[in-house]
């Protein structure tokens, strides 16, 4: 313990070659509990240094000790490591030694990363069997996380009762992430079967989370929902607090979407301001759309100065609801 202890305190001073040395002496002294701490322990220095090929045979090291807790967080390690060397078979080699522990914080981090690399072979079966490992731990992290996964291949493959089920588990969970963002994805599932107020609810249970990411993306589509469904009011209200969002991807679409939304509403200097919020954003596609939109606008804007001007008397009794024509040409343009 001793040699061990000093290599963690070397290495605290900044002194990675005593603490190197330190370590490689306790390793030698083959004790069963302090050599596999001090295996892992130069893993992870060889690994901060650089040094993949030594952190990879520390690890080992401490993965054939058959340390319960040492050996199986040195095999995650190792597993994270050969990912980034596109070491597949590796890999999963080291997050299956995980998940056959049973070690209980490791083995659920081990089944989730194991489906996402069974997920690049097209192996759906064995990804299913991972994420479900991972779920069936009850790890307050890793379950809803792998219940998401899930969820989203389930949906690929059209099991949409499998990926109701994954979401609402994600859901459940409370996870302030993983919860809103499978909401996200339970109303997108449940729109395209047709359920729009399921759809409304679970896109309104993310908004309401204020996940930074996931609240964004749930008011655009709603918004867009609402939209559909002849309710105006409610996809302006959703439209506007994506844009509040300041969110690069969500804010400049729904800033667009109001645009083109207020102005077949006929309100052209709301419409205006939208164009130009997500003109501002800068965005290589809403950007340019918003552009588009607003010289059409603007222009029309002109014309109908042009004719109050010569006919004053007459465009003063125009109906507005008379140009719902001419502002739905102006709505679709292109995007």
């Amino acid at each position: 313990m001793a040699a061990c202890g000093l290599g963690i305190l070397l290495q605290e001073q900044g002194d990675t070659d005593g603490a190197r040395a330190a370590y490689q002496h306790a390793i030698d002294s083959g004790h069963p509990d302090h050599g596999p701490t001090a295996a892992y322990n130069l893993g992870l220095l060889l690994q901060e240094q650089g040094d993949a090929d030594g952190a990879r045979a520390a690890y080992q090291h401490a993965i054939d000790s058959g340390h319960p807790d040492h050996g199986p967080t040195a095999a995650y390690n190792l597993g994270i490591l050969l990912m980034k060397w596109d070491d597949t078979d590796g890999a999963q080699a080291a997050f299956q030694h995980v998940i056959d522990s049973s070690q209980p914080d490791h083995a659920p981090k081990a089944a989730v990363h194991l489906g996402l690399l069974l997920m690049e072979q097209g192996d759906t079966d064995g990804v299913r069997t991972s994420y479900q490992r991972a779920i069936d731990s009850s790890q307050p992290e890793e379950s809803p996380l792998a219940a998401v996964h899930l969820g989203l291949l389930l949906s690929q493959l059209n099991d949409t009762d499998g990926a109701r089920t994954a979401f609402q588990l994600a859901i459940d969970s409370g996870h302030p992430d993983h919860a809103p963002k499978a909401a996200v994805h339970l109303g997108l599932l449940l729109d395209e079967q047709g359920d729009p107020a399921g759809a409304q609810a679970a896109y309104q249970h993310a908004i309401d989370s204020g996940q930074p990411d996931h609240a964004p993306a749930a008011a655009f589509s709603l918004g867009v929902l609402l939209m559909e469904q002849g309710d105006p009011a409610g996809a302006q209200a959703a439209f506007q607090h994506a844009i509040d969002s300041d969110r690069p991807e969500e804010s400049p679409i729904a800033a667009f979407s109001l645009g083109v939304l207020l102005m077949e509403q006929g309100d052209a200097d709301s419409a205006l301001a939208a164009f130009q919020h997500a003109i501002d954003s800068g965005h290589p596609d809403y950007a340019p759309a918003a552009a588009y939109h607003l010289n059409l606008l603007l222009q029309e804007q002109e014309n109908m100065d042009d004719t109050r001007e010569t006919c004053p008397q007459v465009v003063a009794t125009v109906d507005p609801n008379s140009m719902e024509g001419l502002e739905g040409d102006i709505a679709s343009g292109p995007a």
